[in-house]
């Protein structure tokens, strides 16, 4: 019996990728962590990231309880309830690359 496969939707390197699985989760891997979201909460999280990015000033928005926040050193850092995650300009270009 084989494992589920995994769509790699970005990929920096083996430490840190996006998946999706045939089961509509996302997998956000960063290194030993994985947060996992259903397609809706992943696109509703990468719409804030796009926005918070396109603002080009410091900037905070909030969906429900998802909210990311937006600086000159950090391209996005988000929070669900008391987990945060940031991601630096040069490491989201990475993660922007095919």
């Amino acid at each position: 019996m084989s494992g589920p496969r995994f769509t790699i939707l970005a990929r920096i390197d083996d430490l840190h990728f996006i998946a999706a699985c045939p089961h509509g989760v996302a997998h956000l891997t960063w290194e030993n962590a994985t947060l996992r979201f259903t397609l809706d909460e992943f696109k509703a999280l990468a719409y804030l990231m796009e926005r918070t990015i396109a603002a080009r000033a410091p900037v905070m928005l909030t969906d429900g309880s998802l909210s990311v926040r937006g600086s000159r050193s950090i391209a996005a850092s988000s929070s669900l309830g008391r987990l945060r995650c940031a991601c630096r300009q040069t490491t989201f270009a990475d993660l922007q690359q095919p």
